[in-house]
């Protein structure tokens, strides 16, 4: 197996993927994988990693590796390339269960949740302009019902 590497654990169950990166081999990083899920699973490790979704899918999913021979590469450009394959991998359809990017800063996540927050209040005000009469008789008969049943 491959040692310095960007490995894919992708499920043969689901469409679930983890994508990360080792100095090890990559055989041995997906033993740690299991370990820790089966730890956290018997409750005798809080530590959770986002693989754990994959392997609560496929307790074997399959080892891919995506690019290797990556011995000269310092700590944090073997992220930024982990980083690269997440986001190619995502464009690519992969359902990749990686929570971060190990590249991306603060500032990065703070915008991607502001972005999200925009787009889900824009839904949510289409859903309602789409629906708004069902909503407010409902509305007004769960008024209606609770101010009757006060009176009594």
């Amino acid at each position: 197996m491959s040692k310095n590497c960007i490995y894919a654990l992708k499920s043969n169950n689901s469409e679930l993927s983890y994508i990360g990166s080792t100095r090890n081999y990559a055989s041995a990083r997906k033993a740690q994988h299991r370990y820790h899920h089966r730890m956290y699973m018997e409750d005798k490790s809080k530590l959770y990693c986002a693989s754990f979704n994959v392997y609560n899918c496929d307790l074997d999913p399959e080892l891919i590796i995506l690019e290797d021979g990556l011995e000269h590469l310092s700590s944090k450009d073997l992220h930024i390339r982990e980083g690269y394959w997440i986001d190619k991998k995502k464009e690519d359809g992969w359902d990749v269960t990686n929570m971060l990017c190990p590249y991306h800063d603060e500032e990065y996540y703070r915008q991607q949740r502001k972005r999200k927050y925009i787009r889900q209040k824009s839904k949510k005000r289409a859903y309602y302009m789409a629906n708004r009469e069902k909503i407010l008789a409902k509305q007004k008969a769960n008024y209606h019902s609770k101010k009757n049943h006060s009176v009594l």
